[in-house]
């Protein structure tokens, strides 16, 4: 018989798929508020996955009797009660430093952004003021040396 592991979202598909082979998925798909419910009907699920959305309170953390670990999908994990989950003997994890180069890649799309006026100019278009070129319209800062 597999592992239970309950999984407060749909992951990426490789994800997924990695998991179904050694363990047997309970997906919440909807909502995680019904998380209490779904381990209690689950007793012997031993790993949550859970969302930085989800809150991992003590009363999620007390209603799974043979939790083992809880893994966040998440830079942080202030969303889990920690120190509760300490006291009972389950792992927390997370994935520290999994946003760094797309905050970077952010960062750049935002300057361009600003640089460029590419709001206002989307703006500008969506509401049909366009009527023709202009030398200074919508010029902008270029970004170089």
């Amino acid at each position: 018989m597999k592992k239970k592991v309950v999984l407060t979202q749909i992951y990426q598909d490789r994800a997924i798929e990695k998991l179904r082979d050694e363990y047997q998925l309970i997906i919440v798909e909807e909502s995680s508020e019904n998380l209490e419910e779904i381990i209690e009907e689950n007793p012997d699920t031993e790993a949550l996955i859970s969302f930085l959305s989800d809150d991992i309170n003590q009363a999620v953390i007390s209603c799974g009797k043979n939790l083992k670990i809880i893994a966040n999908y998440a830079v942080g994990y202030n969303n889990i009660d920690f120190k509760y989950a300490m006291e009972k003997g389950i792992y927390v994890t997370h994935t520290p430093d999994i946003l760094t180069d797309a905050t970077a890649d952010l960062t750049m799309a935002l300057i361009l952004a600003v640089s460029r006026r590419m709001v206002e100019a989307d703006a500008f278009l969506r509401e049909g003021r366009f009527i023709g070129w202009k030398s200074k319209l919508l010029l902008g800062k270029e970004l170089r040396d």
